[in-house]
């Protein structure tokens, strides 16, 4: 292909450790308007995963950050938070979240390739190594993915890898924005990457914990007010012993608590899974958390959709759903999980089993409701049919009447 012969630009042999060096490396940046980033952090061991190296490339040049000896990365992060410069990632929803908290910035303005393949017909699930090698012929090394990137001084290896993360993605790039440009979702593609953005926050993180695990175990008001001030426990003590909420207690455990929600320490005893050990170390802390819940008026917490009717007739119109929209998509060369996610499909669930406005629905809005929602919709009120058609191994659709 014609990016097999643009000249790439050559690893660092080092780390870019000094307010000089970085401001002269964001002076370039900014000029070129547009560059790859990735990061790379150690997570499982800390509240938050600790930021370690940040890699950046342009056309011309690769340079790899140091957060460990930088104390200040601003100039960085307001780059990353600029809207007239575009950033190209892979895969980024850690990257974003992680470098969102380190700068407590927004990131704004990016392109991400794995997004975008997964709207121009190329897959989703395709790794930034199959979309180098598809663009390059370029083979790249894996071996050194889960190195250890607190370690200094990092290994030739390890700096040859995290360059490579970044160096290929601007060719990559270009060839996603052709596909973009070809097939009419160019649009698509950078409402989907906005949305991205928009999606990462701590605050969001914890919100999306509460509403998955309130609406699947289809918690009472009651009990989710209790839910939310056992998990407002579990953030405040992890972020002070500094170790992952996970370590605590799952959130599983959590919504059993907030289910039965004991007020004594025999009753923790009764929760299911509930150790000894975990009683005789969080007790007192769980029965205060249950007890504020408890007189945490529900009018006060995020609201939630009540779930879809538990009726035979619903888990049947659920699986239709489910089977329509991986169709629709697949057809289309989209990959369903990037058009909508569970908790929507959920919500579309409980609105046409209830007979509630649609209007309002995400899949109803903007590149969803003309990638999927329309037809879906059509479909399932008789208002038209989707003819699905198998030729040399590609799948086909057709919106018609019915």
């Amino acid at each position: 292909m014609a990016e097999a012969a643009r000249e790439l630009p050559q690893a660092p042999e080092g780390l870019i450790k000094t307010p000089r060096a970085l401001a002269e490396v964001c002076d370039h940046l900014a000029a070129a308007k547009l560059f790859a980033f990735d990061t790379e952090f150690l997570s499982g061991r800390t509240y938050r995963p600790r930021l370690c190296l940040v890699q950046v490339a342009t056309d011309e040049r690769v340079a790899l950050i140091d957060p460990l000896a930088l104390r200040d990365l601003g100039p960085l992060w307001e780059l990353l938070a600029d809207p007239a410069v575009e950033k190209i990632c892979h895969a980024g929803e850690h990257d974003l979240a992680v470098a969102g908290r380190a700068g407590g910035l927004t990131l704004q303005n990016v392109f991400d390739c794995q997004i975008a393949a997964a709207l121009v017909g190329i897959g989703y699930e395709i790794g930034a190594a199959q979309l180098v090698e598809m663009v390059t012929g370029v083979q790249l090394s894996k071996r050194d993915q889960r190195s250890n990137w607190a370690r200094r001084p990092l290994a030739p290896s390890q700096l040859a890898y995290a360059a490579n993360d970044v160096r290929y993605l601007p060719a990559v790039h270009r060839l996603l924005l052709e596909r973009a440009t070809a097939t009419g979702r160019m649009a698509w593609v950078r409402a989907a990457c906005d949305e991205a953005c928009d999606q990462v926050g701590p605050d969001l993180e914890f919100a999306v914990v509460y509403a998955r695990t309130g609406l699947r175990w289809r918690l009472a008001p009651g009990q989710l007010s209790v839910l939310w001030e056992l998990l407002q426990w579990r953030d405040a003590f992890a972020q002070k012993l500094d170790c992952p909420t996970g370590s605590l207690l799952k959130d599983d455990m959590l919504a059993r608590l907030a289910d039965k929600s004991p007020d004594t320490h025999r009753g923790l005893r009764q929760v299911k899974a509930m150790a000894d050990a975990e009683i005789a170390r969080f007790g007192d802390d769980l029965l205060g958390a249950i007890r504020r819940g408890q007189e945490l008026s529900p009018d006060r917490l995020p609201p939630l959709p009540p779930p879809a009717p538990d009726t035979a007739d619903t888990k049947r119109l659920a699986e239709i759903i489910k089977a329509a929209t991986q169709l629709i998509c697949h057809a289309q060369g989209v990959w369903p999980n990037v058009v909508v996610d569970a908790s929507q499909l959920e919500e579309l669930l409980r609105l046409l089993a209830c007979g509630g406005d649609l209007s309002g629905h995400a899949l109803m809005q903007g590149w969803r409701r003309e990638c999927l929602g329309e037809a879906l919709l059509g479909l399932l009120r008789g208002q038209a049919r989707v003819t699905l058609q198998m030729t040399e191994g590609q799948l086909s659709a057709e919106m018609t009447s019915p």
